[in-house]
């Protein structure tokens, strides 16, 4: 079998693009996942228009109409038109008209949602409607199911109010009458949704399968190749310059396979380069690819030259704060000290974590080691960075407070502090909570967000740490060890959100396993939870994260003034060049700056008129 060609550099994405005239294309896993665009395909999806390419979106999702994928499509800002769009639900009504010639007299019965309705309306094709049937059996009446002649196909799909009744009724359609057409939509048996699977069309098909011991006489959806019979007759495509663009090598792939088109596997949904590089890979597509948003290098070279700089990396749903869009970030896994129960087990759970981290598109973590009460000075930074160069990796210190009283050790000058790139504070009364917006040299305000907190967000504090460039950080990882804390992360993050807008708030996972950790959409998903818009949930994990370590830049690296203003008719007539009158009078200017150095303050009177000018703002 021969291998996969993977694309990588200019040449061979321009012989890609100019090898085909129709792209089907797959939607989740390609062009978004769950409800947001994967960055950098909608400039790709311009430039195969510009290139004049016929673009058909394929999907098995029965449960949405044309003009139902339609309008998610244009939420995204994609063009498209309802011709452009073929579904499963609308592959069974147009198999149903075109190929076979359905019997206008006959009607079909449903299992599943209106976008399958929807499509056999247009179709003009009798149906029984999809909810028709969405109420329990009452009192086991099996009496109320009788033969009903006009019946002539069984169509399933996906079904979110699947019930006994739907499966007795369709057995009984099927077992009764032999030229009653068994339909699906899909045979897919999961879904991925929120970060792992969950039962699919096939799943809930397969009790009729079973109690009738009969295959069904088509199955619509990807892999099989009815669908593509169908989409080629309505299309009149040339299967030669035609490629399926898909995630998923047992769908996708297998469809384009089935089908005799050449295909393309994206890496930014279900399918990974490790399962088509293995020696015994029982699908193989033609091509692979990172992203689909790499096929516009044939049209910009600068992403060329940033994508030269990260092959090798696992580029999951964004790229580098490049082209592609926004990194995405992690700044708390908890780093396992020499202390640890069990130290071995924790530091695979790490290494765990990190690959986890990478699969699912992160860029940037830190490691995070805890420390209670002052800090002291010159104590060693236990934190190793494991050897991954697909993830770029800093250290962070939390120092738990609870005394208002005690030095903490909070400067730069503290050699401890100075050794870790992120410095948090995880303040717990409302005193030090004041303190660390006000006045503590941090990077990072963490709150225990699953209990209950001692005080409360007022505008005027929090106000104070947004001024000061300082993030609150909101965990998400313990309200999934503690199911009970759930309920109480989720009030305290509205009650924060509420008070800063949505401002200087970042998400991290503070995740002890690997199991813990979530991808970055599921993150944005439960950001909306919170109160946040998409967008600043995105930024919460991106553009926010990066503005933190930008902080702690700055914090470390630049050196810190205060000015003051004194009234000109305060100065000794010796000190009226500070004003700028040589002369000493003075009398024109009522104030001007003076800048001192917290450390190395000058005696009065002792800077050159020289100095001042090279200090002034």
């Amino acid at each position: 079998m021969t291998k996969p060609i993977k694309l990588t550099d200019r040449a061979a994405f321009q012989r890609f693009v100019d090898r085909y005239d129709t792209l089907l294309l797959d939607c989740d896993g390609v062009i978004w996942s769950a409800k947001t665009i994967i960055p950098g395909v909608l400039q790709v999806l311009k430039y195969f228009r510009k290139k004049g390419k016929q673009l058909l979106f394929v999907t098995n999702n029965s449960t949405r109409s044309r003009a139902s994928n339609l309008k998610k499509l244009q939420t995204f800002g994609i063009e498209a038109s309802e011709e452009e769009i073929f579904s499963s639900s609308y592959a069974a009504a147009y198999y149903l008209r075109h190929m076979i010639d359905f019997p206008k007299e006959k009607k079909v019965y449903i299992i599943g949602e209106s976008g399958i309705e929807d499509e056999l309306n247009l179709m003009g094709i009798k149906n029984t409607k999809a909810d028709t049937d969405n109420g329990p059996m009452q009192n086991w009446d099996f009496a109320d199911i009788t033969p009903d002649p006009e019946i002539g196909a069984v169509l399933c799909g996906f079904d979110t109010f699947i019930n006994y009744r739907k499966i007795a009724k369709a057995f009984f359609y099927l077992r009764t009458d032999p030229d009653c057409l068994f339909l699906l939509t899909n045979d897919d048996t999961t879904f991925p949704a929120n970060g792992t699977v969950y039962p699919g069309s096939g799943s809930l098909s397969s009790s009729l399968i079973t109690a009738l011991n009969r295959k069904p006489d088509r199955v619509m959806g990807k892999p099989n190749k009815p669908m593509l019979d169908c989409i080629v007759d309505k299309y009149h495509l040339n299967v030669e310059r035609t490629c399926m663009i898909g995630d998923r090598l047992d769908t996708d792939i297998q469809f384009g396979i089935n089908g005799g088109i050449d295909t393309l596997l994206v890496l930014t949904g279900v399918s990974t380069e490790k399962e088509i590089l293995a020696e015994d890979a029982p699908i193989l597509p033609d091509y692979y690819v990172d992203s689909l948003s790499l096929l516009e290098i044939v049209n910009n070279l600068e992403l060329e030259r940033v994508y030269s700089k990260f092959q090798g990396y696992t580029w999951s749903l964004s790229i580098l704060d490049n082209p592609f869009g926004k990194m995405f970030y992690d700044l708390n896994i908890p780093y396992p000290v020499q202390h640890s129960q069990n130290l071995e087990y924790a530091q695979n759970e790490l290494r765990k974590s990190i690959d986890t981290l990478v699969k699912f598109g992160y860029h940037i973590v830190a490691y995070n080691n805890t420390n209670t009460g002052k800090v002291a000075s010159k104590k060693p930074n236990p934190i190793q960075k494991l050897d991954n160069e697909k993830i770029k990796q800093y250290t962070r210190l939390t120092i738990l407070i609870d005394d208002p009283g005690q030095n903490y050790g909070l400067t730069s000058s503290n050699s401890t502090i100075s050794s870790y790139d992120l410095v948090a504070v995880q303040p717990t009364n409302e005193k030090l909570f004041q303190m660390a917006c006000g006045t503590f040299d941090v990077d990072i305000i963490s709150l225990e967000m699953g209990s209950r907190l001692p005080f409360y967000f007022k505008h005027t504090t929090v106000g104070l740490a947004i001024d000061r460039g300082i993030y609150f950080e909101i965990s998400y990882a313990p309200a999934i060890r503690d199911s009970g804390s759930r309920r109480q992360l989720i009030s305290n993050a509205q009650n924060l959100v509420r008070i800063t807008r949505g401002r200087n708030i970042i998400i991290t996972s503070d995740a002890q396993r690997a199991m813990e950790l979530r991808g970055p959409y599921d993150i944005i998903n439960l950001g909306t939870i919170m109160g946040l818009n998409q967008a600043q949930a995105k930024d919460c994990i991106s553009t926010n994260c990066r503005a933190v370590l930008l902080h702690a830049i700055t914090r470390t690296k630049t050196h810190k003034s205060v000015i003051s203003y004194n009234p000109v008719s305060e100065l000794e007539p010796h000190e009226l060049w500070k004003a700028g009158d040589s002369s000493g009078k003075g009398k024109k200017r009522k104030q001007k700056k003076r800048i001192r150095s917290d450390s190395d303050e000058q005696e009065k009177g002792e800077e050159s008129e020289g100095d001042l000018e090279d200090m002034e703002i």
